[in-house]
């Protein structure tokens, strides 16, 4: 009985023992199960906080749009509104450009004219005055010099003088100047030429080898357009598929000096008839005979012609420039070609250095540049190899004549000023 009673005793020991271990195990439980509500709510608390901060950002975010929105729209607007501007000035301009073209008035305004025009006839000594026949009722005849003949179709033909007659061949200009041709617009390169005075203060026509403002000129309903045959594949053409009545020119520094003298009197028969056609040739013929007595008068010598700014092409005899320099005591050594039918083509400094002319002619294209400044330029390249060129007789001697743009191309009659002024440049060079 003892020993069931001490077991009990025991057991029970045991047993208070036991709760007694595990009542701070709950109170743990307890806390922990606190801690974790209260992390609970912490998330909850922090998802409601990101909720708003979310839905504040999207609202934000909205509000942006429909400002960059406002914005867009307010430019499109105000890009509208300078497109109608652009477009009422562009109209203005154009209906003023017809006002000035109707008054005899230059669209691009006497300032500009005055500003771009280059005095090419400053150093002239020659008088030229032309008399012709011309019988406006009576049919007007075009036709084309026997070097044309065959590139081109039939002349244009008309019953009378055409009225409206708009210039862009730049080598006919002071030819028809001097015939009183009166013209409703020129080419803008008249700027460069000795007709500026007579056309200075016409319409001007945008034109080139690359470019021709044909909207303009089908607007003038001309009678007549004389451009350069260059122009004829990309702008002449688009006038003869309208009806405008086209004659063509030959025009660049590949145009011959007897090429050049040939259309100077077919045209000055066209314009003036047989009385303008013989003093033309008598005009030619004075220059000619001029340049004879000043070859005749002095020994040959040798000479190259350098093409460009950069002197990197040369000319024959049979180039426009050449084909005057060959009526002077100068043999081109670059006739000595093997290929005979050379007018204009590269070399290098090397060939020049090489040919030891005794004279050398530098020429550039007619628009953009300054004498002095392409001789500055060739002598710049001269300094840079000296021990090359010190044993060149045109260098050593100080024979190098660099030629303002008017001698490139061919220019008609005007022509015969530039020959009859180089003559007076080289009586004086020569001389020394």
């Amino acid at each position: 009985m003892l020993k069931k009673t001490l077991a009990l005793i025991l057991a029970m020991t045991m047993l208070f023992a036991l709760v007694a271990c595990e009542q701070p195990a709950a109170d743990k439980a307890k806390d922990a199960a606190k801690v974790a509500e209260d992390a609970a709510d912490a998330a909850k608390d922090a998802a409601d906080e990101a909720k708003d901060a979310a839905e504040e950002a999207a609202d934000e975010a909205k509000d942006a749009v429909e400002d960059a929105a406002d914005q867009a729209e307010e430019a499109a607007d105000e890009a509208k509104d300078a497109a109608d501007e652009a477009k009422d000035a562009a109209k203005d301009a154009k209906d003023e450009a017809a006002d000035k073209a109707d008054s005899g008035k230059p669209p691009h305004g006497d300032a500009d004219a005055d500003e771009e025009h280059v005095d090419v006839g400053a150093l002239d000594t020659m008088e030229i005055k032309i008399d012709y026949e011309r019988d406006p009722a009576k049919p007007f005849v075009m036709k084309y010099p026997e070097s044309l003949v065959d590139k081109y179709d039939a002349a244009p033909e008309f019953e009378e003088y055409p009225e409206k007659i708009i210039v862009l061949s730049t080598s006919t200009l002071y030819l028809l100047s001097l015939m009183d041709v009166e013209p409703i617009a020129v080419s803008r390169t008249v700027k460069n030429t000795r007709a500026f005075d007579a056309y200075g203060e016409l319409p001007w026509i945008d034109s080139g080898m690359n470019t021709v403002d044909t909207e303009t000129i089908v607007s003038m309903e001309p009678d007549l357009v004389i451009m350069s045959g260059g122009m004829r594949e990309k702008f002449g053409s688009l006038l003869e598929e309208l009806k405008i009545p086209v004659f063509y020119t030959s025009e660049g520094p590949g145009v011959s000096y007897a090429q050049n003298k040939e259309e100077s009197l077919n045209l000055a028969e066209i314009f003036g008839g047989q009385k303008a056609k013989d003093e033309v040739a008598e005009i030619y013929a004075k220059v000619e005979d001029r340049a004879k007595a000043f070859k005749d008068a002095h020994e040959e010598k040798t000479t190259m012609i350098l093409f460009g700014m950069d002197s990197s092409m040369q000319a024959s005899s049979k180039s426009f420039f050449g084909g005057i320099v060959a009526q002077l005591p100068f043999a081109n050594l670059t006739d000595l070609d093997e290929d005979k039918e050379i007018r204009v083509a590269p070399i290098s400094m090397e060939n020049v250095i090489k040919n030891n002319p005794e004279y050398i002619f530098l020429i550039a294209p007619p628009m953009g540049y300054d004498p002095n400044a392409l001789f500055g330029i060739f002598m710049s390249n001269v300094a840079k190899d000296p021990q090359l060129w010190q044993n060149v007789e045109a260098v050593k001697n100080e024979n190098i004549i660099a030629l303002p743009g008017n001698y490139t191309t061919s220019k008609g009659l005007e022509i015969v000023q530039d020959f009859n002024n180089l003559i007076n440049l080289l009586e004086e060079k020569l001389a020394d």
